[in-house]
């Protein structure tokens, strides 16, 4: 999703430094001097599935209390119009592994673009488009269907970066003419929050940068979204035998790129995009026989006319394999549909049709479908 404000820039610090510092007091929220707003996000949904490799799940139905979350943002705006603050989103959901989904200072000028300072997705995560952008509700594939079928460990989804919240700067230009440009640096994927005891020979990414442009126009009322970028970065080592089993070895290095695109006119959105993970995580010695992180492409269609939205979606996704075995294939089909019920409540519904070939890299195929239901509320 293109996010409207996003924009920074390393010359924002010389302009901070040159400006009068003094700023007014925040009188939002409880913050002395930054206004404070509160906000969150709450999903439970039921899902309904048949599948032919069951085992474990053979009820055939489940209730989850999904996304859990509670967003803090204090902002202010200095005397020379600087726009500055820090965002917070906590995680209440009782399986959730970190306490904080999101940490990040901010510093945001309409001339000199946005910087980003902490735990947040990067620049390719928020700028890149693909067909789940043109998808109603909880966007079909992309939403929790990767949690409710058996894929073994083969499902990669629209993942479109190897960094995901780990601790990163990133930037946004201005836009100009209809183009933005954003990247961002990862020194370690392992290292979210303070990870004291986080190392760099534990089998994580490093050195991570991620490039990314869009484009975006309208005209007559035709909405266009261009999208493309590219993620390269080490793998680290992992000398640690509990974490691999032969000790030392070398993950493959993030080699990521991308290409996306969104058109739309009145109520109905076109998406596609594509993919490829290239060799990222696979240690050497599978990626010889044949080993990959895989690669996907998506199409969408939707059309949302008041309260109501409802789209279609084909996605597949390829992992090549060890030599003699065939290549891994993910494919889904999605049937979306959304009702606004009231202002911020939401009910979703996201129809799946799903095969499945050699997953966990295995000769084990499946196939099925699962219904999911959501209720979903923002506040």
């Amino acid at each position: 999703m293109i996010r409207k404000t996003l924009l920074g820039s390393t010359a924002i610090f010389a302009a901070v430094l040159a400006a009068p510092t003094s700023v007014d007091a925040g009188t939002v929220g409880t913050g002395d001097n930054l206004a404070v707003s509160i906000f969150g996000e709450y999903r439970f949904h039921i899902a309904l599935r048949d599948e032919d490799v069951s085992s474990g799940f053979g009820r055939g139905y489940i209730f989850r209390s999904g996304e859990a979350e509670i967003g803090l943002e204090a902002r202010n705006t200095a005397d020379n119009g600087i726009l500055y603050g820090v965002e917070i989103i906590l995680n209440v959901n009782t399986d959730d592994t970190t306490n904080a989904n999101e940490v990040y200072a901010f510093i945001d000028d309409e001339n000199l673009g946005r910087l980003e300072l902490g735990d947040q997705d990067d620049a390719i995560d928020r700028m890149f488009v693909a067909g789940e952008d043109a998808l109603v509700g909880r966007q079909g594939w992309d939403g929790e269907v990767g949690n409710e079928f058996n894929f073994g460990d083969t499902w990669i989804g629209a993942q479109n970066n190897n960094t995901g919240k780990a601790t990163k700067i990133t930037y946004f230009s201005p836009r100009i003419a209809g183009f933005q440009v954003g990247a961002s640096f990862t020194p370690d994927s392992g290292l979210q929050g303070a990870s004291f005891g986080e190392q760099d020979d534990d089998g994580d990414f490093e050195n991570v940068v991620a490039l990314a442009a869009n484009y975006v126009a309208n005209y007559n009322g035709l909405r266009v979204v261009l999208s493309i970028f590219g993620e390269f970065g080490d793998g680290e080592p992992n000398t640690s035998s509990s974490g691999n089993s032969t000790g030392g070895t070398s993950v493959g290095d993030v080699e990521t790129l991308g290409i996306g695109a969104t058109i739309g006119y009145g109520g109905a959105t076109l998406g596609a995009g594509y993919v490829d993970l290239n060799e990222a995580d696979i240690p050497s010695v599978r990626q010889a026989l044949g080993e990959d992180a895989g690669r996907w492409w998506n199409v969408g269609a939707g059309y949302t006319s008041g309260p109501w939205g409802v789209s279609v979606g084909y996605y597949e996704a390829t992992l090549g394999n060890v030599s003699g075995l065939s290549d891994t294939e993910n494919s889904v089909v999605s049937i979306d549909a959304d009702y606004a019920v009231a202002p911020g409540w939401n009910v979703t519904g996201s129809l799946n049709f799903i095969d499945a070939e050699n997953i966990s890299r295995t000769t084990t195929d499946n196939s099925g479908h699962v219904l999911i239901l959501y209720n979903r509320f923002n506040f």
